[in-house]
C-alpha cells in the first residue's frame, strides 16, 4: 500500500506541520500541499503563508514539507467555473492558461517537489467543449512538468457525469496519476456516512473500468476521508420534504468537542455505522459521523479488494486519524 495526505492552509488543521514533523526527516511517504487557488475569474493565485496562514506557501514552508516527505506535490484547487474561465477560447483565456501552466511548473521546480495535482471541484458541470479544453490543457501541463523531470496528478469526480469521461485520462493522456475522491457522500445523502463501503467499492470499480486495467494499475489513487461531519438530526420524512440538513465538515478535534463533549471515550463507545465503520453520535439536535483509524482501515480494505493500491487521505491535522497499519512507501507513491 502507498499512502499520501493532503494539507491545506490555515485553521482548523494548521497543526499539520506538527503531525508530519513527528516522523522526522523524510518520514512521511507523500504530502500534497495546497499552494494555488484558481479564482472564479480564471486567475491562478498563489496561496502565500502570510495571507492564508500556516501551511500556505513560503520558501520555508516548502523546504519543511520537502524535508519531511519522500514525495511532495503542489495542489492546484479551484471550481469548474474558474477552470472554464481560464480555458475560454479567447485571447485573454489563452493568456491566463499559459500563465497558469508556467506558474505551476515554475513553483514545482523552485520547491524541488515531485509534481503538481489538479483538483477542480464541480468538474462534472463542465460542458463538452470545456471538458475537451481541460483535457488538452492538463496534457500540456503534464508535458511541461515531464520536461522538467516532474509529474502530474489529475483528480476526477466520483461519478460518471454527462460531459466528463474518465477514460480521457487513461493511456492516451500523459498524466501520471488519477485520483478519485471516494467520499463526500453526505452531501447527497445527509444523515448517512461520509464514505459508505458500497460507494467506495463502486467508485474504484468505475475508475478501473473507465481507465482500463493496465492504466488503472499504473495511475489510480483513491482518496479516503479522515474528516468528520455533522448535520441536523432529521427524520427521513423531513429530509424528503426538503428541510435543510445544514451539513458541516469537521476535524476529529471539532467532532470530539461538539459531538462528544470533549470525551474520547464517548466516541470509542459510540455505535459504528454498519455502512462505513464511522462512529455515530447524537447531541444537541445534530448527528455526528466521526472517522477513526478503524474506519480508515476498513475503507482501505474495501478499496484494496476492488483493485486499489494507492491512497491519499483528506486531510492531515486537526486531530484527524491515520491508518493503524502504517503505509509503506511504494516506488511510485503519489
Amino acid at each position: 500500500m502507498a499512502a499520501a495526505a493532503w494539507i491545506y492552509p490555515g485553521p482548523p488543521a494548521d497543526d499539520a506541520q506538527q503531525v508530519y514533523r513527528a516522523r522526522g526527516r523524510r518520514g512521511w511517504p507523500s504530502l500534497r500541499v495546497q499552494y494555488f487557488l484558481l479564482s472564479s475569474e480564471g486567475v491562478l493565485q498563489r496561496m502565500d503563508e502570510d495571507e492564508y496562514g500556516t501551511n500556505g506557501y513560503s520558501p520555508a514552508n516548502a523546504a519543511d514539507v520537502r524535508a519531511h516527505a519522500r514525495a511532495a506535490w503542489i495542489t492546484v484547487a479551484g471550481e469548474h467555473t474558474g477552470a472554464a474561465a481560464m480555458l475560454a477560447p479567447t485571447p485573454e483565456g489563452r493568456q491566463r492558461a499559459a500563465q497558469a501552466l508556467a506558474a505551476i511548473r515554475d513553483l514545482v521546480v523552485a520547491c524541488d517537489f515531485d509534481g503538481a495535482e489538479l483538483d477542480i471541484e464541480g468538474a462534472w458541470q463542465f460542458s463538452a467543449d470545456e471538458f475537451a479544453a481541460y483535457v488538452r490543457w492538463s496534457a500540456a501541463l503534464a508535458d511541461a512538468l515531464h520536461a522538467a523531470g516532474r509529474r502530474l496528478i489529475v483528480t476526477v469526480p466520483p461519478s460518471r457525469p454527462r460531459h466528463w469521461t474518465n477514460a480521457a485520462f487513461g493511456d492516451a493522456h500523459p498524466c501520471d496519476y488519477v485520483t478519485v475522491m471516494a467520499y463526500d457522500y453526505q452531501y447527497d445523502c445527509p444523515g448517512r456516512a461520509i464514505a459508505p463501503f458500497h460507494f467506495v467499492r463502486r467508485v474504484v470499480g468505475w475508475l478501473r473500468e473507465d481507465l482500463g486495467p493496465a492504466a488503472a494499475d499504473r495511475k489510480l489513487v483513491v482518496g479516503l476521508p479522515a474528516y468528520s461531519y455533522s448535520c441536523r438530526d432529521l427524520a427521513p420524512a423531513q429530509l424528503e420534504a426538503g428541510e435543510p440538513a445544514d451539513v458541516k465538515v469537521l476535524t476529529y478535534a471539532q467532532a470530539l468537542r461538539d459531538g462528544a463533549g470533549g470525551d474520547p471515550q464517548a466516541i470509542a463507545a459510540a455505535p459504528a455505522d454498519p455502512e462505513s465503520g464511522e462512529r455515530v453520535l447524537r447531541r444537541n439536535g445534530r448527528v455526528f459521523f466521526v472517522s477513526t483509524a478503524a474506519s480508515l482501515d476498513a475503507k482501505r480494505r474495501v478499496a484494496e479488494e476492488a483493485g486499489a493500491r494507492r491512497f491519499c487521505v483528506w486531510h492531515l491535522g486537526g486531530g484527524n486519524p491515520w491508518f493503524t497499519r502504517d503505509a509503506a512507501l511504494a516506488p511510485d507513491v503519489a
